[in-house]
Parts: C-alpha cells; structure tokens; sequence
C-alpha cells in the first residue's frame, strides 16, 4: 500500500466517520501493527516493525525525484521493540513479518456483511434513530 505525504496516527481507537469529516479514513488506523518494507539499495528487502502500544504519529514525506520516501515517528510514551526483518523477496520479509505477529485470521462468515460499530453517540435519540434506520429499511442489526 502506498501512503501519500501528511501524518498518520497510530492507535487503536475509533476512525473517524468520512461522511463527517469530509476527508478519507488516512488519518487513523484501527488495530494497529506499525510495519513498513522497502528494497534496499542491493536489490535485497528489509522490513522494520514497531511494537508500541502508545499512541504515534507517523510523517510521511515522500520525494518523488528520487524515490525516496522519509518517515518520522514519535509516541506518546512507552518502550518500543523494533523489529528489522530482512529478506531476498518481499515474500520472506512477509512470511517473517507473519512468523512474529501471526497470519491473518480467516473471517467467519456470519461476520461477513455490515455490523453497525460505532463509538461516541451523543445521546441516546441518536442511538434510537439509527435503530430506527435499519428497521424502516428492514435490515438485520445482528451477526
């Protein structure tokens, strides 16, 4: 995935609604495991993973006449481990991303579809209102 120039943040917590803000879902990841990989001047690959439960910020700059692309990073506090992860293919620096964090989880598929998620109603009308929403239209609201 290609991250554009701005600064991302780093927590696990609630991301913001596009439809609200206006702006697309960059600026929070939801479930966080800071990885990023690259190929290194040799044509070998390198992966660094960061292990911090606080929260970060990420600034990415990227420089499009050389290719190059800066990162800089600071947390809210904590102590990090930082994981450098290299490889001949961007495949083993995966498979050795995976051999630390664990591979994906298959889905279930009674999760598969819409589950209404959401942090930080105003009120409990508001919460009615949604409620109200899915049944006017006769949608499920459970899993």
């Amino acid at each position: 995935m290609f991250v554009g120039d701005g600064v991302v943040s780093l927590w696990s917590r609630d991301a913001a609604n596009p439809v609200e803000t206006g702006t697309l879902p960059s600026s929070n990841a939801y479930g966080v495991h800071p990885f990023y990989m690259s190929a290194a001047s040799d044509s070998s690959w390198f992966g660094v993973y960061t292990n911090l439960a606080a929260a970060q910020d990420w600034w990415v700059k990227n420089t499009n006449e050389t290719g190059l692309v800066q990162l800089t990073t600071i947390a809210t506090g904590g102590i990090a481990d930082i994981v450098i992860m290299t490889g001949s293919t961007p495949n083993e620096v995966t498979q050795r991303y995976h051999d630390l964090v664990g591979k994906p989880v298959l889905t279930p598929m009674w999760a598969l579809g819409w589950h209404q998620c959401r942090w930080g109603y105003n009120s409990t009308a508001a919460l009615r209102d949604v409620v109200k929403g899915y049944d006017d239209n006769n949608l499920p609201l459970d899993t």
